[in-house]
């Protein structure tokens, strides 16, 4: 009974996290002499304390008094109904420096990597059903829409708030969070809306969120990887680090300590950076994925950002291809390694000719510009004037990069993609 009782108290606090009312200008009446350099507003009107605001969003008392000075350290005045800085600017960019926590222990003081403001690892938890009457995340940050939106602009903006979970939704909007609780979407495949900034990439959906979490600042673990960066044998590893049993190290798990030296160790000259030749005489860099095929014959090292259908437009191959010769990857491409090789091409291969480097989505109406950099998906009842609207463009324009939609919008499709910007 309780441990029961204790998970459903952690179930009440998350909930209770999810209705912060967060937003980048305060909604409710404020005090003036509220710091000018203010990134994010709660507005209480959850009856929240002011101890608990300022551990919600990790503000130590003297900050808080600080942004808001007309709240003491004691957290007195406070008032419900009103609006407070919880974060400001100078603080947001300070945790574009990477941090390290001290750990003490009964042997000489060592430091271990904790978060820093931009891991290299996100992990894509799906496609999700927005609830209206509780929201997946906590704050969306871009109610209006950001004409620039791409997945990677919205991880920074939540991690460097300090959240763990980054949602994209309608292309152009980016939600944060600490916590998420809600149902997968029936068709995972329905969160495609192109992003605003990078239409060769998906953002969400209409009511569909694409949530990502941050992981830690690590690469993948592999035995050769952990020999290689401290100049200790696998048989060194498996000796000081009982539990790494298997010749082939396969007991050594991601995301823990593994022993690389004891007292007494004299470590050697740093490993160099090695290259295999395969049985077609080129040469393969290292760090590959995992079961790449044997026959490649070209190579593209991953760099953040990228995405399958990034890397295929820029060498004139399909996705299929990609997770074909490279299957590590997996079908849907969510097990891209930042910093590893991947085979772009195999022998006999004859790779077709980039484009634009922008990869059109689908379906689109016919006659559609060549020159398309950026992407609407029109939905029920949308005319042409609320489009060009939205992306300041004109109609003149709007009619001639999509011909089909008719100069009185009449051949306008629903649920088809339409082009608003060019190259």
């Amino acid at each position: 009974m309780m441990k029961t009782s204790w998970l459903l108290s952690l179930v009440e606090l998350a909930l209770l996290a999810h209705k912060a009312s967060c937003t980048n200008t305060p909604l409710l009446p404020y005090d003036p002499e509220t710091t000018s350099d203010c990134a994010d507003w709660f507005n209480n009107e959850h009856d929240k304390t002011c101890e608990w605001v300022r551990d919600y969003f990790k503000a130590t008392p003297d900050e808080f008094s600080r942004w808001n000075p007309s709240v003491g350290l004691d957290c007195k005045p406070w008032y419900n109904w009103n609006s407070y800085c919880v974060i400001t600017w100078t603080k947001v960019n300070a945790t574009q420096t990477t941090t390290s926590t001290t750990i003490t222990t009964s042997s000489p003081t060592s430091t271990a990597p904790t978060l820093g403001p931009s891991p290299t690892a996100w992990t894509n938890m799906g496609c999700y059903v927005e609830d209206p009457e509780m929201p997946l995340l906590d704050i969306n940050f871009t109610p209006n829409g950001d004409p620039s939106l791409s997945v990677p602009k919205c991880w920074q903006n939540c991690y460097r708030r300090f959240y763990q979970y980054a949602g994209l939704q309608n292309g152009n909007q980016c939600w944060c969070g600490s916590y998420v609780g809600g149902e997968w979407a029936a068709n995972q495949t329905d969160c495609n809306l192109p992003c605003t900034g990078n239409p060769s990439t998906f953002c969400g959906g209409p009511g569909l969120l694409q949530i990502y979490k941050a992981e830690e600042n690590v690469p993948p673990a592999t035995a050769t990887g952990a020999a290689s960066a401290t100049t200790t044998t696998a048989s060194d590893a498996k000796n000081d680090s009982g539990a790494v049993k298997n010749p082939d190290c396969g007991g050594l798990w991601a995301n823990a300590y593994a022993c690389v030296s004891v007292v007494g160790h004299t470590p050697g000259n740093p490993l160099p950076a090695t290259t295999t030749t395969a049985g077609n005489s080129i040469a393969t860099p290292t760090p590959i994925q995992p079961n790449m095929v044997g026959n490649c014959d070209l190579f593209y090292k991953v760099k953040s950002g990228d995405t399958c259908a990034i890397v295929a437009s820029s060498n004139g191959i399909t996705v299929q291809q990609i997770t074909t010769w490279n299957p590590s990857v997996k079908s849907d491409c969510t097990a891209l390694w930042l910093d590893y090789y991947i085979c772009t091409s195999i022998v006999g291969h004859t790779p077709t000719t980039p484009g634009n480097g922008i990869q059109t989505p689908t379906p689109i109406q016919s006659g559609m510009t060549t020159s398309c950099k950026s992407f609407h998906f029109v939905t029920s009842g949308q005319t042409c004037q609320v489009i060009t609207t939205r992306y300041g463009i004109t109609q003149a324009d709007f009619f001639k990069w999509n011909p089909a939609v008719k100069a009185d919008c009449t051949g306008m499709w629903a649920n088809a993609y339409v082009c608003v910007a060019v190259l």
